[in-house]
C-alpha cells in the first residue's frame, strides 16, 4: 500500500454498511488495516448481532441503520457491489445516513474490487479531511475526531 497506511488514523469513527448479502472478508481486510492505523470501526445493518455474537458474521451489525448518525462518523465504507449500494439507497435509515454523509463532505467508498487499494484511498481521504479539520479549528484538534463525530 502507498505511505498513507503509515498514517495514524486514532479516534477517527468509521461506519462499514452491511446487507443480508455483503461479503465479509473485503470488510474484514478493510477493518484490520483501519484498526491498525487506531481507527474505531462500527458495522451499520439492518439488524444487530445476537447479544454475545460477532458482528463479523453477515447481516448482523454493531449499529442498526434506524440509530446511525452522519454525526457520530468521519467515513463509511460499503461492502459489496452497486447493487449493494443501491440496496441501501433504497432503505429509508441507511439512505439518510449516506446522504448525511455526503452532505458533511466526509468521504463514502464502496469496497467492490481490490480491497487494500480503496482502504488505502478511503484512509488518504480520512487523512486529508482530518489535516483539513485540524486548519479550520482554533484549538487545533480535528473537528469530528474531537467531538466523536
Amino acid at each position: 500500500m502507498t505511505e498513507v497506511k503509515q498514517r495514524h488514523l486514532g479516534g477517527l469513527h468509521v461506519a462499514f454498511l452491511v446487507t443480508r448479502n455483503s461479503s465479509i472478508e473485503p470488510l474484514a481486510l478493510a477493518r484490520k488495516t483501519l484498526e491498525e492505523q487506531g481507527t474505531i470501526v462500527k458495522v451499520v445493518g439492518e439488524r444487530r448481532a445476537p447479544e454475545g455474537a460477532s458482528a463479523d458474521s453477515p447481516g448482523s451489525a454493531d449499529l442498526t441503520f434506524e440509530l446511525a448518525r452522519a454525526d457520530d462518523f468521519d467515513g463509511v465504507l460499503v461492502g459489496g457491489d452497486a447493487q449493494a449500494l443501491t440496496h441501501l439507497e433504497g432503505q429509508p435509515d441507511a439512505a439518510r445516513l449516506l446522504r448525511g454523509m455526503k452532505k458533511e463532505g466526509k468521504p463514502v467508498v464502496l469496497l467492490d474490487g481490490d480491497t487494500e487499494q480503496q482502504t488505502g484511498e478511503f484512509m488518504a481521504l480520512l487523512a486529508e479531511r482530518t489535516r483539513d479539520s485540524v486548519r479550520g479549528t482554533p484549538d487545533g484538534l480535528p473537528g469530528a475526531a474531537a467531538t466523536g463525530g
